[in-house]
């Protein structure tokens, strides 16, 4: 368009006509009953460039009870489009499931606005994090950074 900006040549490809910063909320909830608490949101950080989106996540929750389900993240700024699901990995704690060096990680998947999480095991099976390995801790927490595509 007349107000872009082309980086490398004058082609379609190399056109930078999108570029925006902001902030999204996050809010940690469940599939099933949500969890009785007195806060599960964040304010996060997003930089969207063309169609690629990076998003930083840094959430806790105070004292999570009686929450049932799958743990998810709630609330990314765009919706992820490829076909692909992606997967990242995250910082945790105070995390029922963590011990043993396993690692958690949030998914992605196609047409989607929120993040299901897992727990990659050696030698063994993922498993889902339910909101039951969060139930009755104090102050769960989560970090990590994610990239991925929208639509243009």
């Amino acid at each position: 368009g007349s107000n872009s900006l082309f980086i490398g040549g004058t082609g379609s490809a190399n056109e930078l006509s999108d570029y925006e910063e902001g902030t999204w909320t996050a809010t940690l909830t469940t599939t099933g009953t949500a969890f009785t608490t007195t806060s599960n949101t964040a304010t996060c950080h997003y930089t969207k460039i063309g169609r690629m989106v990076t998003v930083t996540v840094d959430i806790a929750i105070a004292s999570p009870s009686s929450g049932t389900g799958d743990l998810t993240l709630t609330g990314l700024p765009f919706t992820y489009t490829e076909t692909s699901n992606l997967s990242f990995a995250v910082r945790s704690g105070r995390i029922d499931l963590l011990s043993d060096g396993n690692g958690m990680n949030a998914k992605l998947s196609q047409n989607n606005t929120q993040f299901s999480f897992s727990i990659n095991r050696n030698a063994a099976t993922d498993i889902s994090v339910t909101a039951a390995d969060l139930n009755g801790n104090a102050t769960p927490f989560m970090n990590f950074v994610a990239v991925y595509y929208t639509t243009a």
